[in-house]
């Protein structure tokens, strides 16, 4: 929402036309971040978000992002369990 608002407060166009249902004309949008790693590094050096929603905040909320994919990566799967476990 913040995201719209900011388009409509300072003027900004379209660069690419909308997409259809049938996805016509979406190529040459710029792909969505696929890992919580990108959308977070995006969404720290954003000045959009920034000016939004204040540094304070921005800053904050990207460092508990942070947190939570340090969390994830210590955390053992299930996968990792039934195949290590083989070894022992």
């Amino acid at each position: 929402i913040a995201a719209g608002l900011y388009g409509v407060e300072k003027g900004l166009k379209l660069t690419t036309p909308p997409i259809t249902g049938t996805n016509q004309g979406g190529e040459n949008i710029a792909a969505a971040p696929r890992t919580l790693v990108e959308t977070t590094r995006n969404f720290k050096n954003s000045t959009i978000a920034r000016d939004m929603l204040g540094d304070t905040f921005v800053d904050h909320f990207a460092a508990t992002r942070d947190w939570e994919w340090r969390q994830w990566l210590d955390g053992v799967t299930d996968w990792e369990m039934k195949r290590y476990f083989e070894i022992i």
